[in-house]
Protein backbone atom coordinates (compact mmCIF):
# COMPACT_ATOMS: atom_id res chain seq x y z
CA UNK A 1 0.00 0.00 0.00
CA UNK A 2 1.63 3.50 -0.78
CA UNK A 3 0.68 6.22 1.44
CA UNK A 4 -0.38 8.73 -1.17
CA UNK A 5 -3.20 6.50 -2.29
CA UNK A 6 -5.33 7.57 0.89
CA UNK A 7 -3.01 10.32 2.39
CA UNK A 8 -2.31 13.87 1.12
CA UNK A 9 1.43 14.37 2.50
CA UNK A 10 2.04 17.89 5.08
CA UNK A 11 4.18 19.91 3.34
CA UNK A 12 7.93 19.49 3.59
CA UNK A 13 8.29 23.16 4.15
CA UNK A 14 7.06 23.21 7.77
CA UNK A 15 10.61 21.95 8.51
CA UNK A 16 11.82 25.86 8.23
CA UNK A 17 9.34 26.67 11.52
CA UNK A 18 11.41 23.83 13.60
CA UNK A 19 14.20 24.13 16.09
CA UNK A 20 16.78 21.82 15.59
CA UNK A 21 16.74 18.94 17.66
CA UNK A 22 12.97 19.42 18.72
CA UNK A 23 10.60 16.32 18.23
CA UNK A 24 9.03 17.77 15.00
CA UNK A 25 12.30 18.06 13.70
CA UNK A 26 13.59 14.36 14.05
CA UNK A 27 10.14 13.15 12.73
CA UNK A 28 10.28 11.49 9.36
CA UNK A 29 7.34 12.99 6.78
CA UNK A 30 5.98 10.75 4.19
CA UNK A 31 6.55 12.32 1.12
CA UNK A 32 3.55 10.08 -0.42
CA UNK A 33 5.77 8.01 -2.39
CA UNK A 34 7.06 5.21 0.53
CA UNK A 35 5.00 1.79 0.44
CA UNK A 36 3.15 1.46 4.53
CA UNK A 37 5.89 -1.33 4.94
CA UNK A 38 8.42 0.33 4.06
CA UNK A 39 8.02 2.00 7.69
CA UNK A 40 10.49 0.72 10.44
CA UNK A 41 8.11 -1.65 12.83
CA UNK A 42 7.75 -0.27 16.17
CA UNK A 43 7.11 3.46 14.78
CA UNK A 44 4.58 5.92 16.09
CA UNK A 45 2.44 7.03 12.54
CA UNK A 46 0.29 10.16 13.13
CA UNK A 47 -2.38 10.50 10.99
CA UNK A 48 -4.72 13.40 10.83
CA UNK A 49 -8.37 13.14 9.54
CA UNK A 50 -10.06 15.70 8.68
CA UNK A 51 -11.63 17.53 5.48
CA UNK A 52 -8.56 19.74 3.67
CA UNK A 53 -10.45 23.16 4.41
CA UNK A 54 -10.97 21.88 7.83
CA UNK A 55 -7.05 20.31 8.09
CA UNK A 56 -5.33 23.59 9.04
CA UNK A 57 -4.61 22.81 12.32
CA UNK A 58 -2.35 20.25 11.42
CA UNK A 59 0.46 22.30 10.48
CA UNK A 60 0.03 24.62 13.67
CA UNK A 61 0.17 21.61 15.82
CA UNK A 62 3.56 20.42 14.04
CA UNK A 63 4.90 23.64 14.25
CA UNK A 64 4.21 23.64 18.03
CA UNK A 65 5.76 19.94 18.35
CA UNK A 66 8.78 22.29 16.57
CA UNK A 67 9.44 24.10 19.67
CA UNK A 68 9.43 20.98 21.99
CA UNK A 69 12.19 19.08 22.57
CA UNK A 70 12.61 15.04 23.39
CA UNK A 71 13.60 13.65 27.11
CA UNK A 72 13.70 10.24 24.86
CA UNK A 73 16.68 9.02 23.10
CA UNK A 74 15.06 6.81 20.13
CA UNK A 75 12.00 6.82 19.57
CA UNK A 76 10.20 6.53 15.52
CA UNK A 77 7.86 9.07 14.68
CA UNK A 78 6.62 8.97 11.16
CA UNK A 79 4.17 11.90 10.11
CA UNK A 80 1.73 10.07 7.85
CA UNK A 81 -0.34 13.15 6.59
CA UNK A 82 -3.83 13.91 6.09
CA UNK A 83 -6.15 11.39 5.22
CA UNK A 84 -7.49 11.74 1.86
CA UNK A 85 -11.30 12.72 2.23
CA UNK A 86 -14.19 12.58 -0.28
CA UNK A 87 -18.09 13.74 -0.51
CA UNK A 88 -18.48 9.50 0.05
CA UNK A 89 -18.48 8.56 3.46
CA UNK A 90 -18.44 5.51 3.21
CA UNK A 91 -15.27 5.56 0.80
CA UNK A 92 -13.87 7.56 3.30
CA UNK A 93 -14.54 4.89 6.36
CA UNK A 94 -13.66 2.17 3.57
CA UNK A 95 -10.09 3.89 2.79
CA UNK A 96 -9.31 4.41 6.49
CA UNK A 97 -10.03 1.16 7.46
CA UNK A 98 -7.22 -0.14 4.86
CA UNK A 99 -4.50 2.40 6.47
CA UNK A 100 -5.24 1.45 10.44
CA UNK A 101 -5.50 -2.32 9.12
CA UNK A 102 -2.25 -2.06 7.42
CA UNK A 103 -0.52 0.15 10.06
CA UNK A 104 -1.78 -2.11 13.25
CA UNK A 105 -0.94 -5.39 11.36
CA UNK A 106 2.87 -3.99 10.06
CA UNK A 107 3.33 -3.50 14.20
CA UNK A 108 2.79 0.08 13.93
CA UNK A 109 1.35 2.52 16.04
CA UNK A 110 -1.17 4.55 14.72
CA UNK A 111 -1.75 7.81 16.73
CA UNK A 112 -5.21 9.71 15.14
CA UNK A 113 -6.21 12.76 15.02
CA UNK A 114 -9.91 13.87 13.57
CA UNK A 115 -13.18 16.02 14.77
CA UNK A 116 -14.74 12.79 13.04
CA UNK A 117 -16.04 10.47 15.31
CA UNK A 118 -17.20 8.21 12.37
CA UNK A 119 -13.53 6.81 12.42
CA UNK A 120 -13.55 5.90 16.14
CA UNK A 121 -15.75 3.30 15.24
CA UNK A 122 -14.05 2.20 12.11
CA UNK A 123 -10.77 1.77 14.15
CA UNK A 124 -13.05 -0.41 16.68
CA UNK A 125 -13.83 -2.35 13.63
CA UNK A 126 -10.68 -3.37 12.42
CA UNK A 127 -8.91 -4.16 15.52
CA UNK A 128 -11.79 -5.93 16.77
CA UNK A 129 -10.41 -8.68 13.98
CA UNK A 130 -7.09 -8.55 15.31
CA UNK A 131 -7.65 -9.22 19.00
CA UNK A 132 -10.43 -8.92 21.40
CA UNK A 133 -11.81 -4.96 22.69
CA UNK A 134 -10.05 -3.40 25.39
CA UNK A 135 -11.43 -0.05 24.92
CA UNK A 136 -10.85 2.98 27.53
CA UNK A 137 -12.23 6.33 26.97
CA UNK A 138 -11.60 10.00 28.44
CA UNK A 139 -14.71 11.90 28.52
CA UNK A 140 -17.47 14.04 30.37
CA UNK A 141 -20.26 11.96 30.06
CA UNK A 142 -21.48 8.51 30.53
CA UNK A 143 -24.31 8.91 28.61
CA UNK A 144 -25.62 8.64 24.80
CA UNK A 145 -25.12 12.17 24.89
CA UNK A 146 -22.78 14.81 25.41
CA UNK A 147 -23.79 17.91 27.81
CA UNK A 148 -25.19 20.24 24.59
CA UNK A 149 -26.86 17.24 22.85
CA UNK A 150 -24.40 16.18 20.56
CA UNK A 151 -23.42 12.08 20.28
CA UNK A 152 -20.43 11.22 23.14
CA UNK A 153 -17.79 9.34 22.06
CA UNK A 154 -19.08 6.00 24.40
CA UNK A 155 -21.61 5.44 22.02
CA UNK A 156 -19.74 3.80 19.79
CA UNK A 157 -19.58 0.89 21.96
CA UNK A 158 -23.26 0.27 22.02
CA UNK A 159 -22.98 -0.74 17.82
CA UNK A 160 -20.00 -3.01 18.34
CA UNK A 161 -20.03 -6.37 19.46
CA UNK A 162 -19.13 -6.94 22.85
CA UNK A 163 -18.63 -9.70 25.04
CA UNK A 164 -17.11 -11.38 28.02
CA UNK A 165 -13.58 -11.07 26.12
CA UNK A 166 -14.06 -7.58 25.89
CA UNK A 167 -13.34 -4.46 28.37
CA UNK A 168 -14.29 -0.91 28.72
CA UNK A 169 -13.17 1.57 30.84
CA UNK A 170 -14.31 4.97 30.93
CA UNK A 171 -12.03 7.84 32.69
CA UNK A 172 -13.11 11.78 34.11
CA UNK A 173 -17.14 11.47 33.56
CA UNK A 174 -19.15 13.56 35.74
CA UNK A 175 -21.88 12.78 38.22
CA UNK A 176 -23.58 15.46 36.51
CA UNK A 177 -23.96 13.79 32.97
CA UNK A 178 -23.79 9.85 33.74
CA UNK A 179 -27.23 8.42 32.84
CA UNK A 180 -27.35 5.06 35.26
CA UNK A 181 -29.04 3.23 32.34
CA UNK A 182 -26.13 3.57 30.03
CA UNK A 183 -24.23 0.79 30.35
CA UNK A 184 -27.54 -1.54 29.76
CA UNK A 185 -27.16 -1.89 26.12
CA UNK A 186 -22.69 -2.80 26.83
CA UNK A 187 -24.06 -5.47 29.76
CA UNK A 188 -22.09 -8.66 29.59
CA UNK A 189 -18.57 -6.84 29.48
CA UNK A 190 -16.13 -6.24 31.87
CA UNK A 191 -16.93 -2.24 32.87
CA UNK A 192 -14.73 -0.01 35.05
CA UNK A 193 -15.68 3.84 35.58
CA UNK A 194 -13.17 6.45 37.30
CA UNK A 195 -15.33 9.71 38.19
CA UNK A 196 -13.71 12.91 37.79
CA UNK A 197 -13.31 13.47 41.72
CA UNK A 198 -12.19 10.25 42.21
CA UNK A 199 -9.59 10.85 39.27
CA UNK A 200 -8.55 14.08 40.79
CA UNK A 201 -8.24 12.78 44.30
CA UNK A 202 -5.81 9.99 42.88
CA UNK A 203 -4.47 10.08 39.45
CA UNK A 204 -3.09 6.93 39.89
CA UNK A 205 -6.90 5.15 39.91
CA UNK A 206 -6.70 5.53 35.97
CA UNK A 207 -2.89 3.54 35.42
CA UNK A 208 -4.41 0.25 35.77
CA UNK A 209 -7.73 0.84 33.48
CA UNK A 210 -5.11 2.62 30.79
CA UNK A 211 -3.22 -0.47 30.92
CA UNK A 212 -5.46 -3.22 30.36
CA UNK A 213 -6.56 -1.04 27.07
CA UNK A 214 -5.69 -2.00 23.59
CA UNK A 215 -7.67 1.64 22.08
CA UNK A 216 -8.02 4.69 23.90
CA UNK A 217 -10.51 7.58 22.69
CA UNK A 218 -9.88 11.08 23.98
CA UNK A 219 -12.91 13.47 23.64
CA UNK A 220 -11.20 16.95 24.52
CA UNK A 221 -14.56 17.73 25.77
CA UNK A 222 -12.99 15.98 29.06
CA UNK A 223 -11.05 18.94 29.73
CA UNK A 224 -12.51 21.95 30.96
CA UNK A 225 -13.19 24.98 29.19
CA UNK A 226 -10.33 27.24 30.93
CA UNK A 227 -7.83 24.56 29.91
CA UNK A 228 -9.14 24.32 26.46
CA UNK A 229 -11.64 26.61 24.73
CA UNK A 230 -11.97 24.56 21.31
CA UNK A 231 -14.24 22.09 22.48
CA UNK A 232 -17.26 21.02 20.64
CA UNK A 233 -19.70 20.77 24.13
CA UNK A 234 -17.69 23.34 26.58
CA UNK A 235 -18.15 22.53 30.53
CA UNK A 236 -16.92 24.85 33.27
CA UNK A 237 -15.88 21.56 34.94
CA UNK A 238 -13.79 18.77 33.27
CA UNK A 239 -9.45 17.75 33.43
CA UNK A 240 -7.04 20.38 34.17
CA UNK A 241 -4.30 20.92 31.37
CA UNK A 242 -1.65 18.89 33.37
CA UNK A 243 -4.28 16.08 34.25
CA UNK A 244 -5.12 15.08 30.47
CA UNK A 245 -0.83 15.35 30.09
CA UNK A 246 -0.33 12.75 33.00
CA UNK A 247 -3.31 10.74 31.82
CA UNK A 248 -1.43 10.48 28.15
CA UNK A 249 1.67 9.89 29.59
CA UNK A 250 0.09 6.48 31.96
CA UNK A 251 -1.66 5.78 27.71
CA UNK A 252 1.49 5.88 26.24
CA UNK A 253 3.33 3.70 28.96
CA UNK A 254 0.95 0.98 28.57
CA UNK A 255 2.39 -2.07 26.75
CA UNK A 256 -1.08 -3.04 25.53
CA UNK A 257 -2.51 -0.02 23.91
CA UNK A 258 -1.81 -0.15 20.11
CA UNK A 259 -3.74 3.21 18.90
CA UNK A 260 -5.36 6.06 20.27
CA UNK A 261 -7.82 8.44 18.79
CA UNK A 262 -8.10 12.29 19.94
CA UNK A 263 -11.28 13.99 19.11
CA UNK A 264 -13.87 16.77 20.33
CA UNK A 265 -12.67 19.74 19.29
CA UNK A 266 -13.91 22.26 17.03
CA UNK A 267 -11.24 22.40 13.90
CA UNK A 268 -11.69 26.03 13.25
CA UNK A 269 -11.80 27.47 16.58
CA UNK A 270 -8.66 25.28 17.43
CA UNK A 271 -6.86 26.92 13.95
CA UNK A 272 -7.45 30.03 15.72
CA UNK A 273 -6.03 29.12 19.49
CA UNK A 274 -2.37 29.12 19.76
CA UNK A 275 -2.93 27.47 23.66
CA UNK A 276 -5.46 24.74 22.65
CA UNK A 277 -2.87 23.98 19.83
CA UNK A 278 0.29 23.91 22.76
CA UNK A 279 -1.76 21.80 24.44
CA UNK A 280 -2.50 19.15 21.87
CA UNK A 281 0.99 19.06 20.67
CA UNK A 282 1.96 18.87 24.62
CA UNK A 283 -0.46 16.17 24.86
CA UNK A 284 1.33 14.49 21.85
CA UNK A 285 4.20 14.96 24.03
CA UNK A 286 3.46 12.79 26.86
CA UNK A 287 2.25 10.30 24.83
CA UNK A 288 5.81 10.35 23.21
CA UNK A 289 7.50 10.14 26.26
CA UNK A 290 5.31 7.33 27.68
CA UNK A 291 5.84 5.18 24.48
CA UNK A 292 9.54 5.60 24.89
CA UNK A 293 9.61 4.28 28.41
CA UNK A 294 7.72 0.68 28.26
CA UNK A 295 8.78 -1.75 29.60
CA UNK A 296 7.15 -4.83 27.66
CA UNK A 297 5.52 -6.12 31.06
CA UNK A 298 2.75 -8.78 29.84
CA UNK A 299 2.24 -11.03 32.44
CA UNK A 300 1.90 -14.53 30.64
CA UNK A 301 3.02 -13.37 27.50
CA UNK A 302 6.69 -11.48 28.01
CA UNK A 303 9.09 -12.22 30.90
CA UNK A 304 10.36 -9.96 33.71
CA UNK A 305 11.45 -9.98 36.86
CA UNK A 306 8.02 -9.91 39.08
CA UNK A 307 7.43 -11.85 42.60
CA UNK A 308 3.58 -13.27 42.60
CA UNK A 309 1.12 -12.77 46.36
CA UNK A 310 -1.39 -15.35 47.17
CA UNK A 311 -3.82 -14.51 49.59
CA UNK A 312 -6.69 -16.67 51.18
CA UNK A 313 -9.92 -14.94 51.51
CA UNK A 314 -13.14 -16.53 53.62
CA UNK A 315 -13.41 -19.64 55.52
CA UNK A 316 -16.17 -21.60 54.41
CA UNK A 317 -15.77 -21.19 50.73
CA UNK A 318 -12.14 -19.88 50.20
CA UNK A 319 -10.86 -17.90 47.60
CA UNK A 320 -6.97 -17.65 46.88
CA UNK A 321 -6.10 -14.50 45.00
CA UNK A 322 -3.16 -14.46 43.11
CA UNK A 323 -1.20 -11.15 42.66
CA UNK A 324 1.96 -10.74 40.50
CA UNK A 325 4.36 -7.32 40.99
CA UNK A 326 6.75 -6.00 38.41
CA UNK A 327 10.07 -5.84 40.52
CA UNK A 328 11.04 -3.17 37.70
CA UNK A 329 8.43 -0.92 37.86
CA UNK A 330 6.09 -1.71 41.07
CA UNK A 331 3.19 -2.68 38.87
CA UNK A 332 0.00 -4.77 40.18
CA UNK A 333 -2.03 -7.38 38.21
CA UNK A 334 -4.36 -9.88 39.76
CA UNK A 335 -5.07 -13.32 38.30
CA UNK A 336 -8.83 -14.19 37.74
CA UNK A 337 -9.49 -17.93 36.74
CA UNK A 338 -11.68 -18.87 34.29
CA UNK A 339 -14.15 -22.14 34.65
CA UNK A 340 -12.95 -23.48 31.54
CA UNK A 341 -10.36 -21.63 30.28
CA UNK A 342 -6.53 -20.72 31.70
CA UNK A 343 -7.55 -17.41 33.15
CA UNK A 344 -6.91 -13.79 32.83
CA UNK A 345 -4.27 -11.51 34.47
CA UNK A 346 -5.99 -7.82 35.43
CA UNK A 347 -4.38 -4.39 35.97
CA UNK A 348 -4.62 -3.44 39.61
CA UNK A 349 -2.62 -0.94 42.28
CA UNK A 350 -1.52 -1.49 45.18
CA UNK A 351 -4.77 -0.54 47.47
CA UNK A 352 -6.18 -3.73 45.47
CA UNK A 353 -3.68 -5.52 47.53
CA UNK A 354 -3.52 -4.27 50.81
CA UNK A 355 -7.56 -4.97 50.54
CA UNK A 356 -7.09 -8.21 50.23
CA UNK A 357 -4.64 -8.47 52.73
CA UNK A 358 -7.37 -6.85 54.89
CA UNK A 359 -10.01 -10.04 53.97
CA UNK A 360 -11.59 -7.74 51.12
CA UNK A 361 -12.00 -9.08 47.56
CA UNK A 362 -11.17 -6.33 45.30
CA UNK A 363 -14.08 -5.09 42.92
CA UNK A 364 -12.07 -6.11 40.01
CA UNK A 365 -11.96 -9.54 40.82
CA UNK A 366 -15.46 -9.85 41.76
CA UNK A 367 -16.49 -8.01 38.19
CA UNK A 368 -14.58 -9.70 36.18
CA UNK A 369 -15.11 -13.48 38.28
CA UNK A 370 -18.55 -12.63 37.79
CA UNK A 371 -18.44 -12.51 34.40
CA UNK A 372 -16.54 -15.26 32.88
CA UNK A 373 -15.51 -17.56 36.42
Amino acid sequence: MIVADHLIPLADSLRSQFEKGSVADKAYFCNGNEPIESIPAGSITLIFADQAANNKYASEVLASLGRMFPSWGELKLVVLGSLIISDNSCYNNSSFAEVVEKLLKSGLYPIVISSEQAYAKVLCEVYSKISPLQLSFISPALSNCLPNGLPNIIGIAKDLQMGKSNSIATIATQAYYTNSTCDTSIKGTYNQCVRLGALRASMQLAEPLLRDSNLLFIDLNAVRHSDFASTTSPTPNGLYAEEICRLMRYAGYSDNLKSMFICGFDTAMLTKNEVDITLLAQMLWHTLEGLSSRKNELPGLTSFSSKEFYIDIGEQDPVTLNFLQSQNTGRWWLYVPMSNESGRWVACDAEDYERAKHHELPYRWISLYNLIG
